[in-house]
């Protein structure tokens, strides 16, 4: 008999990022491993339909006022009234982050299978006493958790009842002809570090006769000051725009500036030397708490990304075996391993 997971997540596809990458891979796993899923997400573009079946899973979307809006909180919980059923009929209820959208229905959901999951971090100098309760609380009235990184342990106080550090596709990897080129592969955010990377190619070129090239393949709310700071001096980036497998490029490129687990592990795979900037404490335990923090290049200012440039770390056969196996099967079936909890 098919069971139904019904999937809590402030944004899901078609919007871009980790989490919503995460969630559309595994819930295609599932689906061939005999489970059915809904996703309850908020509307995060008007024209999105409300309601929408695909081919892997349903989707609901709620239409919400703007996340710094008073209201913002009420509308969600008024919007999981009105679905009601579908939290009460789900054979397991899996939340991605959002716990507090569960809290007014937690006393008629006690015998309700919830799990959560624990993607990211809020913010990139760590986090507050108050997020911290809050991730401890979300542990202790679920049946379990699966945390993404070993930083959660560390940071947060939560014990992790599955592990992970991200999932890539499973693919032949074919040897590409490098060009002297990086690639950024992620959301142009504070904590991915792009202002710190286009700092770190202008440094590099004005100092080096071999001059390197940046693309940049995402948007986000930096792009503005990105695209400025590459006109105002003339940098050789390109700006390509979010691309669903920007990832499938980056074996083509010399190196990877990446401080995220998904995009570091999309390197991994092809062996490309990965660059990370951890500007701060939490960021440097975000990636030290890895399997393969000793095989990238961690720096902490874009003098010292510019520096890495000359000779990054090598990445290992042994790593990049490792990478490969961390497929988004694995990942689902590290879930329906949790569920059974």
């Amino acid at each position: 008999m098919t069971k139904t997971v019904l999937h809590l997540t402030r944004l899901a596809p078609p919007h871009g990022g980790g989490v919503e990458k995460h969630l559309q891979k595994i819930i295609v796993e599932l689906s061939r491993l005999g489970f059915s899923s809904t996703i309850i997400t908020t509307q995060h573009n008007k024209l999105l339909a409300l309601e929408e079946e695909t081919k892997d899973y349903r989707i609901v979307r709620l239409a919400v006022p703007n996340p710094d809006a008073i209201k913002h909180k009420l509308s969600i919980w008024t919007g999981l009234l009105k679905h009601f059923s579908l939290l009460k009929n789900a054979d397991i209820i899996q939340i991605h982050d959002v716990f507090w959208w569960l809290l007014p229905f937690l006393p008629f959901l006690s015998k309700k299978k919830i799990y959560i999951t624990f993607h990211g971090y809020e913010n990139i100098d760590g986090p507050s006493k108050s997020q911290v309760f809050w991730h401890r609380t979300a542990s202790k009235l679920t049946r379990g958790n699966l945390c993404i990184g070993g930083f959660h342990n560390l940071w947060y106080g939560v014990i992790p009842t599955a592990l992970s550090f991200g999932a890539v596709n499973e693919k032949k990897v074919v040897a590409k002809k490098r060009r002297n080129s990086v690639i950024f592969v992620g959301q142009m955010r504070k904590d991915t570090g792009i202002l710190e990377y286009l700092e770190a190619i202008k440094i590099f070129n004005d100092k080096s006769r071999r001059k390197i090239s940046l693309e940049v393949y995402g948007d986000g709310p930096l792009e503005s000051k990105a695209r400025s700071f590459v006109n105002k001096y003339n940098l050789p980036v390109k700006f390509h725009g979010w691309k669903e497998n920007a990832s499938n490029k980056i074996g083509e490129f010399s190196f990877a500036f990446a401080s995220q687990y998904l995009s570091i592990l999309e390197s991994l795979i092809t062996r490309t030397p990965v660059i990370a900037i951890a500007p701060s404490k939490f960021k440097r335990d975000y990636l030290k708490t890895t399997p393969y923090a000793k095989e990238i290049s961690i720096v902490r200012t874009p003098k010292a990304i510019a520096k890495t440039l000359l000779k990054p770390k090598e990445i290992s056969p042994i790593l990049q075996a490792w990478a490969r196996k961390q497929t988004w099967k694995k990942m689902a079936e590290t879930y329906i391993e949790l569920w059974k909890k």
